[in-house]
Order: structure tokens, then sequence, then C-alpha cells
């Protein structure tokens, strides 16, 4: 039978206490939060708990009324823990800061009908509670859900082609050749069972609609669960329109909720004799959550009654007969219409300024922005205390926010003063410097920390760069993603990483003195994408320029061509182009192409100069304390040593790994990780190496990196045929082989392939290919995930 939340925590307190008298104070403090609650509210739950457990009767054998003290239950019970209790849930969904009060029926509701529909929109006025009732109701029901429940923030979001991009990012999907953002997600969607929660869709509802659709279209066991002001219009939705709280009586949730609110800024506030002021207040507001939040915020400065007689003040525009629908949204305008008005001009300037930053920003850039006084922290803390701005502390980091229908209302009034464009061209300005200094700081040892500023700033990054390049300021937008670029790519955050092939022929056209850097990411975009005659115009084009003094010095592009020719299977060449790259004055800064340098000799074949060279590069790699240097030089020293001494290769590896590990570089980590496993194979311990190798595939079908697939997929072949597994290692290369003409990155590949088809037979071997050939990229990370745990179910 159905029982409803709060009768379940009423009688599994009494439960849990069952050896003593629980009295009804302590019950109102522990399941009701101290919330004013009447005694019949508390009645009518003990009496639901008995009919839940069949207690109903006269006798009340089980849960005992105690006169005068209380309630005990005495009957005998069993505990168990079941075990998807203790399975943990896929999830990113936000633990609950504030108490959720009144939605408890709904919530039951929609956790009812979301078990029925694939596609469920929570439909109603800004600020109601949609994301609230979301991600209750998500949180109760991911656990069905063998994939997880993600939530997907749009709020942030200007740019509807970003949509499918910020979709990507949350689920760790990138894009794949050949393949829209879009697709790429569909492809590795389309066997998941899993929950999306799409938040804030109105904005941008066209691109979101079109989204969900092909996701209904072609992702059977997905569910899309969002919330927007209005419907998504497309086929298949159910919608739920998200009422205003009760506000009938001083037990409303409305009423419940404005003193809770009002508590957190004044600790002694009661009602007392305002119950009737305070219950007219939420109802003026509509019972809307965020006008009341933002009335009871003032209860720190002003009483129910002066608060009253303000909003009578407001509210008197809205009484022309209105439709019902267009009255609520009014109704939640003018309560942050209200509570501006109660600001200083400097604060409403502030407030206006500060709603062109995206997914928050910090103190620093409040103050770049406003671009006038000192007074701005003074402004801010105003802001945090009237509850028109928010802000986090993580880490000893002080980070500022604004709801988004606050964030939207500044937004129109920075509009209304005619300060839109130099506040954007003010924002840009100072994300292009924010990421100037946060280059240098990510090629130093500080690594991590421009790792965690690009976490924190990609919203701002990403409305800077496209207002700047749809703006024509090219510098600024050419600034930002010069400095993103490989950031963002060893972050494996491929949006930004592509950002500079958007912008290098505006940035080539006016010469921008970042322009060599550019063409490097171009090249770099160009290769991961397999589209290796771009990749190598572009490398050309920077090696050109490194030596120049009109442009800033880089020589990573040396690598990028040698990665090119390598993967044509011009080995030698590769080994020049490193060579060359190794001993030119850009590198020495960080050292990246002398890194890199025993990775294409090991690759030619020359081990014996790669492990020479390994050996004589590592000290002048680790001199420049850059940690993605050093740890490609570790990954390279690896390489180098794996053939002919294991122990210093697999030494080597570790080291690597914990420097990418603790310097935030997830691609280096993972290239790391392929490489171990597949030297746990060759020393002879396959059940380590195919845990290597199931961890890492299950990061890897998330990605169309190149390198993860020649060298990963490349290296479970060979272990697989080791195992004695052909048809699953022959299946696989017709995957790789269509891939890529030429692999030269496993050693041991061509020869394993020989023998395969002496194994297997021509005929045999060729169908394993066929078979593999057709699978898509998904599909084949699939299908090896699968053989490699059959093979850990039959090696010992």
């Amino acid at each position: 039978m159905h029982v409803e939340p709060q009768v379940f925590e009423v009688l599994l307190y009494l439960v849990r206490h069952r050896n003593r008298v629980v009295g009804k104070d302590e019950l109102y403090e522990q399941v009701w939060n101290g919330r004013i609650v009447s005694e019949a509210t508390l009645i009518s739950r003990i009496s639901a708990a008995r009919k839940a457990i069949g207690d109903s009767g006269e006798r009340q054998t089980y849960l005992r009324t105690i006169a005068r003290r209380g309630f005990r239950f005495c009957g005998a019970v069993e505990e168990r823990i079941l075990q998807s209790a203790a399975e943990e849930v896929l999830t990113n969904l936000p633990a609950r800061a504030t108490s959720f009060l009144g939605r408890e029926r709904e919530t039951a509701d929609v956790m009812a009908l979301l078990s029925n529909v694939r596609l469920l929109t929570l439909t109603g006025v800004g600020g109601v509670g949609k994301t609230r009732l979301a991600i209750q109701v998500a949180d109760r029901v991911a656990s069905k859900h063998p994939d997880g429940a993600w939530l997907i923030e749009f709020a942030a979001l200007t740019d509807p082609g970003a949509v499918g991009h910020a979709v990507a990012g949350v689920l760790g999907v990138t894009q794949r050749p050949g393949r829209s953002i879009e697709q790429s997600v569909m492809d590795a969607l389309r066997g998941r069972h899993l929950l999306l929660v799409f938040d804030n869709c109105e904005h941008l509802i066209e691109t979101i609609a079109s989204l969900v659709q092909q996701i209904m279209a072609n992702c059977p066991h997905v569910t899309v669960f969002a919330t927007s002001r209005e419907a998504l219009a497309i086929d298949g939705e159910q919608t739920w329109p998200v009422a205003p709280l009760d506000v009938e009586g001083t037990g409303s949730p409305a009423v419940q909720l404005f003193v809770e609110r009002a508590r957190a800024v004044a600790p002694r506030f009661s009602l007392g004799d305002d119950d009737a002021v305070v219950t007219e207040i939420c109802r003026r507001l509509d019972g809307i959550p965020l006008a009341i939040e933002l009335a009871a915020a003032r209860m720190q400065a002003i009483s129910p009654s002066q608060l009253r007689e303000r909003l009578d003040e407001r509210f008197r525009l809205l009484s022309g007969g209105l439709r019902r629908g267009i009255e609520r949204h009014q109704t939640l305008w003018h309560a942050v219409q209200w509570s501006y008005d109660l600001l200083s001009p400097p604060e409403r300037a502030v407030l206006a300024w500060a709603s062109v930053f995206a997914g928050g920003f910090m103190l620093e850039a409040a103050e770049a922005v406003r671009a006038a006084g000192d007074d701005t922290l003074d402004l801010l803390d105003a802001l945090v205390r009237k509850s028109l701005v928010t802000v986090e502390r993580s880490g000893g980091v002080v980070r500022y926010g604004m709801l988004e229908t606050i964030r939207q209302f500044g937004e129109a009034q920075c509009a209304a003063m005619g300060g839109s464009e130099a506040a954007r061209f003010r924002h840009a300005q100072y994300f292009a410097g924010d990421s100037d200094a946060h280059f240098k700081i990510w090629l130093s040892p500080l690594q991590r920390d421009a790792y965690e500023w690009l976490d924190r700033e990609m919203g701002n990054l990403r409305v800077a760069f496209r207002w700047a390049k749809e703006h024509g300021e090219i510098d600024i937008a050419g600034r930002i993603a010069s400095n993103i670029g490989d950031m963002a790519r060893f972050r494996v955050r491929d949006e930004a990483a592509n950002w500079a092939s958007e912008i290098v022929n505006a940035a080539r056209a006016m010469r921008h003195r970042r322009l060599a850097v550019l063409l490097t990411w171009a090249a770099s975009s160009a290769w991961s994408f397999a589209r290796m005659d771009e990749a190598r115009r572009y490398a050309l084009e920077a090696i050109a320029l490194a030596g120049s003094s009109d442009f800033d010095p880089f020589a990573w592009a040396f690598t990028d061509l040698a990665m090119v020719a390598s993967y044509e299977g011009k080995v030698e060449e590769a080994v020049a182009t490193a060579d060359a790259g190794a001993g030119h004055a850009a590198d020495r800064l960080d050292r990246f192409c002398l890194a890199m340098r025993p990775y294409f000799l090991s690759v030619a074949g020359r081990d014996a100069e790669a492990m020479a060279a390994a050996e004589e590069s590592l000290n002048r790699v680790e001199a420049t304390g850059v940690p993605a240097s050093i740890s490609i030089a570790l990954w390279a020293k690896g390489k180098a040593f794996a053939a002919a001494a294991p122990t210093v290769a697999l030494t080597a590896f570790d080291r690597g790994l914990a420097v990418a590990n603790e310097s935030g570089n997830r691609f280096w980590e993972t290239m790391i990780i392929f490489e171990i496993a597949a030297l746990q194979a060759r020393v002879g311990h396959p059940v380590s190496a195919l845990q290597s190798f199931k961890k890492m595939l299950s990061v890897g079908r998330r990605s169309t990196e190149l390198m993860f697939i020649s060298h990963g997929l490349g290296n479970l072949i060979v272990l697989f045929a080791r195992l004695g597994r052909a048809d699953e290692a022959a299946t696989l290369n017709g995957t790789l082989s269509k891939t890529f003409e030429h692999n030269p990155f496993v050693p041991d590949l061509a020869e394993t392939l020989t023998r395969l088809r002496d194994v297997l037979g021509s005929a045999r071997f060729d169908a394993a290919n066929r078979l593999g050939a057709a699978m898509a990229l998904h599909e084949m990370y699939e299908y090896a995930i699968e053989q490699v745990e059959q093979a850990l179910a039959t090696t010992s």
C-alpha cells in the first residue's frame, strides 16, 4: 500500500525508539524540524501509521498512545538491509540544503506518473519550485535507473549550439569523427537505462525540444524529466503543471516556508500575533516559493506588517483583470521588482551588471565588470544578505551566484540602463585576461589550479568567447581560445578544445599575436578527428611562425606533425620532426617536445635510442616543473622500456600516472592506464590487465579520442589473442582497421594479426573483421566490455 512520506517518517522514528515513550514535542522537532504543526496534524499522521500496519482497532496493539506523555511502538521488529539499498546510485543530483515543504502528495503523484511515461515536463511560472520538485522526485527514483539519474542545467546557457555540448559534458560524451555532438549523444545513450533531468528549458526550448525528440526516437531506455515555463510540445510528452503552495491557514506549506526562511535570517522570529498578516502575505504572493523566500528574507530588518504594507503598494498594479497565468508571472516579477526597489542605486547597478555572468563569479570578476568604485565587496555582501545573490564557499574560494529568475530580472535592468553591451564587453575582456593568467599557471607546477579554474569558469568562458566572436572582438576571442586549447583537451572538455578552429581564420587575417598557439590547437583538433591533411596544414603553418618575433613562441605543433606522420605510417619522418621540436628554442619553457621524443623513437622501433633518450631527457623535463610534460616523459619512458625492461617501464608508468592524477590531467591519466594494462598482459598478469582494460573501456566509450582507440584497442586485441580469444580479437580489429590504415603504436599488433589469420583461416578472420567494421564506435566499446567481462570470468 502507499504510505505518505511524512507518515512513514513518524512510524520509522517510533520504531527506531521503540524502547521508550516518544513525546509530541520530540516528534515535532525530529519529523517536522521544529516547524509549527497543529496537534491535529500529528494525530492524523499517527492514525495513518496505525492503518498502515493494521493496528487501527481500539486495542492499539503495536502503536500505543500513552496518556499525557506521548506514543510508544510496542511490536516486535526484524531489521533487514536490502541489497539494493547498499548499492551506489549513479547520479550528480545535488544534496538538499534546505527542507522540502508542502509537496509530499505531489511528489508521490509525479513519481507514479514518471514510472509510466518516458517524457515528463514540469511546467509553471518561474520560481514556483519546478527545479526543487524535479530534483526531489529524481532523487527518489534514481535507483530504478541502472545507469543513474543525471541533472543537466541549462540556466547558464545562452547559445543554442551549446545545448548538445552541455548534455555531453555531464554524461562524459565526446564528439565522434564525422558525427555532430547531438548524434554522438544519441550513440552514447542508445543502450543506456537512465533518467535525464533537463532543468530550465524555456529560453532554449526549440533546440532542447529537438534534442529530446531525437532521444525519444533513438534511445528507448532513456527517460527525460524536464522543467520549463512552457511545454516542449513534442509527441509523447506528458506535462505536469506545478501549482503554487497552499496558502490557507497558519499550518499551510506557504506559511511554514515563510517561517522557516525568516528564522534563517532572524532566528528568534515567530508568528505570534502576526499569523493572519503572514498568511495574507503568502496569499498575495500567490504561494510562489521564490516570492515567499524573498519576502521572508526581509524579516531581518522589518516586521510582517511593514512588509504587507509594501506589498500592498506594489501589487496594486495587478488588479486589472489579467488572465491568471499572466497574473502569476507578474506577481513573481513584481515580487522581485519590489525587492529591487528596496536597494540603493549602487546595489541596483551591481545586481544589473552581475546578470552577465554564467554559472557564478568571483569578486574580482564582479569588480572588473562593474568598473566603478572600491565598494563592490560591500555591495555584494548586502545583496547576499537580501537573498538576491547567493554565495558558496569551497576550499577557501568564495563564489557568488544568482537564482536564474533574479539573473533574468537583473539582465532586463541592465538593458534598461543601456549598459548591456558595455557589461558584456568588460565581461569578455576580463575573462580573456583571466585566461591569459591561467595559461601561464597551466604551464607551471600549479597546473591543477588551472584545471579547477577551467571547471569553475567554463560557463563564463563560453559566454565570453561566443560574444567576442559574434561581435568581431577577435583579439578577445583569440586569446580565450588560445589559452584554453589543450588545457580543455587534457581535462577532456572537447567543446572548448575546438574553439581555436572556429577563430583561427579571423586571427590569421589580423595577425593575432597568439596565432601560432591557435594553429597548434587547430591541428590537434583536426588529427583527433582523423582529418590528417587539415592537421598537417595547420601544424606546418604554426611551425613556420615559431621563430617569428611577431608571434608568441610555441613549439607543440612539431608533435602534432609527428603524430600525423605516425598515423600515416611515416615513423622516421615522425622522429625527425620530433627531433626538430625538441631542439627548438620555444620548447625550453615546458620541454613538451623533448618529453615526447622517446615515444616517437619507440614507435619507430628504435628501442635502444628510445631508452637512452628517455633517461637523458627526463631530468631536463622534470626541471620545468610542468606536470603535463613530466607525466608525458614518464609515459614515453615506459613505452621505451616496455619490451626490454618491464619493471623499469612499470615504475615509470606508475610515476606518470601519479603525476597526471595529482595534477588533474584526465587525458594522460587514461593514456597511461592503457599502457599499464598492456604491460600487465605482456608480463603474464592477464587478470590485472583485463581489470585495467575494463575500467578504461568504460572511460573510453565516452570519448572519440584517436589515441585511446589506436593505443587502447590495439593492445586489447593483442591480449585477447594471447588468451586464445581469436574470434573476439579479429572482430575488434575490424573496427580498428577501418579507422586506421597504419597503426605503429602497438609493437606486437602486426605479428598478432598474422597469427590470428593462421589460427582462424582467412575466411573466418575476414568474416570477423567485417563484423567489427560494421560496428559503430559505441557498439564496439560495448562489445569489448562484454568480452572483457567474459574473459575475466574464465581467466585465473
